[in-house]
């Protein structure tokens, strides 16, 4: 018997296909994901990053669907080891599709923002703080030393 046949035979019994191939996809995009954020290098891809994000959130719900059928399965068969251990990963799914959900709505919402942003031909905005100057003369306008005036007793 072939170590392929043999890890097919046990595997069948834990998990099916279907699970398998789901934790397996999820897994497999975050990590493709997380070596594609690792070449981002400027803020005009945080659409591409909401997006990216939103995908890893969608596997990771799907595995984590996948699991919770897997894990009713298990209760129903009365095997309460593997029972438990689907509930697990079907958590930990959840959970990390939960977050790439939140972080997908935050970076689409910076990507709005940019898009909003005027432009300002000062820099990164106006300077709300910046004394106005009014006069024509203002206070530390001028950097000559004021001369000394002589007064005449009459």
């Amino acid at each position: 018997m072939s170590t392929l046949t043999r890890l097919r035979s046990r595997l069948r019994g834990v998990i099916s296909l279907g699970t398998f191939v789901a934790v397996v996809v999820a897994v497999g995009v975050s990590l493709v994901y997380l070596a594609w954020v690792a070449t981002i290098r400027n803020s005009e891809q945080i659409g591409e990053l909401s997006v990216g994000t939103f995908v890893v959130g969608l596997s990771c719900a799907f595995a984590s669907a996948m699991l919770t059928i897997s894990m009713i399965r298990a209760i129903r068969g009365a095997r309460d080891g593997r029972a438990m251990l689907a509930a697990l990963l079907a958590g930990g799914f959840a959970i990390a599709a939960g977050i790439a959900f939140g972080a997908s709505d935050v970076l689409g919402k910076l990507c709005y923002a940019a898009i909003r942003a005027p432009l300002s031909s000062r820099g990164l905005g106006r300077h709300p703080f910046k004394v106005e100057i009014t006069g024509s003369n203002p206070v530390g306008g001028t950097t000559t030393p004021p001369r000394a005036t002589t007064f005449q007793r009459s």
